[in-house]
């Protein structure tokens, strides 16, 4: 009836042996019981909050491995030690649910958490747990139905109200005794033997939940918190109170010696998404580097000069750092889709250097300026109208649902304006020679040519 991992080996071998031999248990432990699956939902909003989460847990289960955790008993000789962890463990979750449920625990209420947690004392209300003994004794759960008994004379509320005054632990004599004056039969009755046996467990649990149930409530007058009178309050309230419920927990996995250490290892789809992120990230550089430096040669080869290459590559480099900046600045995340932008926009972003050179050419006497102002008008039309046609075309896909394609989409329209126009900007700010246009070899046959149209 509690959210929570069961706390002792009887009640986890009572719900395993109800799914023993089931083909899905075998996906969450092994056969032998040695080895099992642990699930963690992370509510965190994006990858990079997941990530962040992702390097805290491995940086604990590192410190456990480091330390070697073991299981150690409150009645141990580490007693003293497993009770200040359960403690530490408490009110590590209790501060957890306040920040969930907008419950403000600050420094110095986090220090006098820890001290009340130490000392916490309750009075435990025994009308609540006579309340729970009724209702489970009139459910499908309890083994005996009082109801169908002719000749008894009590009910199941009396039987609450007289084992509730027993106590958490009462002896098993006394628990006869009540049973069966309660309910006016003999205490050697079958009956009274079956209710003992459906109430043995069922007891002990109750005081357990409602001393919880009282903690929580002194812990909330004590601490002063300022709980919600919401949804949010009221959950608040009972995680808190099964919270506290593992302050009576009888182990704990503390350092320390011992034969068996506890072995974890970190594994799910936040660390598969992380690999591949990391994937994605060194592939990116190493194909970016490598694709710049073809078109650096390349564009060396065709204007026969490395200053000129530099020149012509120059607007697809700024370019990238442009549209890869502006996604740090709005936090999207490079993946598998805005991967491919770099080549998209060293496609399109070296075909504008490559027109605006190759038209770059002055006139007899002319200066620089007449060479920009040659190149500007003869190519300028066309590359402008390859980069608005480009642009809309990939701004379609901004109108989808589909936040991928958004980033793509907008992406890779913002990146072909760019390339275009800081093509028109780089180039004539770099540009220092009056013609870059590659010159011609003109062959014997080509010469024959000319000096027959020239005659």
């Amino acid at each position: 009836g509690q959210a929570r991992v069961p706390d002792s080996r009887a009640k986890v071998r009572s719900i395993y042996g109800m799914i023993a031999g089931q083909p899905s248990v075998g996906q969450l432990m092994t056969e032998d019981r040695t080895e099992a699956l642990l699930h963690v939902k992370v509510n965190a909003s994006g990858a990079e909050e997941t990530e962040r989460v992702l390097a805290r847990i491995e940086s604990v289960v590192e410190g456990w491995t480091r330390e070697g955790r073991y299981l150690e008993r409150r009645d141990g000789p580490q007693g003293d030690v497993v009770s200040r962890h359960l403690i530490a463990q408490v009110a590590a979750r209790i501060e957890s649910e306040a920040l969930i449920h907008g419950v403000v625990i600050d420094d110095s209420t986090r220090e006098e958490l820890v001290v009340r947690l130490s000392t916490l004392r309750a009075q435990v209300p025994t009308e609540r747990v006579a309340e729970r003994i009724t209702t489970f004794l009139n459910s499908d759960e309890s083994l005996v139905d009082l109801e169908e008994e002719s000749e008894v004379k009590g009910d199941a509320t009396s039987v609450g109200t007289a084992v509730a005054t027993l106590g958490p632990a009462p002896q098993e004599a006394k628990l006869y005794e009540s049973i069966s004056a309660a309910l006016g039969v003999s205490a050697d009755s079958e009956l009274v033997d079956d209710a003992v046996v459906t109430l043995s467990t069922p007891l002990k649990e109750f005081w357990i939940q409602e001393r919880a149930r009282a903690q929580a409530t002194a812990v909330e007058e004590q601490l002063k918190l300022a709980v919600p009178d919401d949804g949010h309050g009221e959950r608040f309230r009972a995680n808190l109170a099964t919270a506290l419920t593992d302050l009576s927990r009888s182990s704990a996995w503390i350092a320390g010696g011992g034969e068996a250490p506890l072995q974890v290892v970190v594994t799910g789809l936040p660390v598969l998404h992380r690999g591949l992120s990391e994937s994605v990230r060194t592939n990116q550089v190493s194909s970016l580097v490598f694709a710049l430096g073809v078109v650096l040669v390349l564009m060396t080869l065709l204007f026969r000069s490395p200053l000129a290459g530099l020149v012509a590559s120059f607007p697809t480099a700024v370019t990238l750092l442009v549209i890869y900046g502006g996604m740090g600045w709005m936090e999207i995340r490079l993946d598998i889709g805005t991967s491919m932008l770099a080549s998209l926009i060293i496609g399109a972003g070296v075909d504008y250097g490559v027109h605006l050179m190759s038209a770059w050419r002055a006139h007899e006497g002319g200066d620089l300026a007449d060479a920009a102002e040659r190149a500007g008008r003869t190519t300028g039309p066309a590359i402008w109208t390859n980069a608005l046609t480009v642009s809309a075309g990939f701004f379609v896909l901004t109108l989808g649902e589909a936040r991928p394609l958004q980033n793509v989409g907008g992406l890779t329209a913002s990146a072909m304006l760019c390339a275009a126009l800081i093509t028109f900007l780089a180039v004539p700010a770099f540009a220092r020679r009056l013609s870059y246009a590659p010159e011609r070899s003109v062959s014997v046959s080509e010469e024959i040519v000319t000096a027959s149209v020239d005659a």
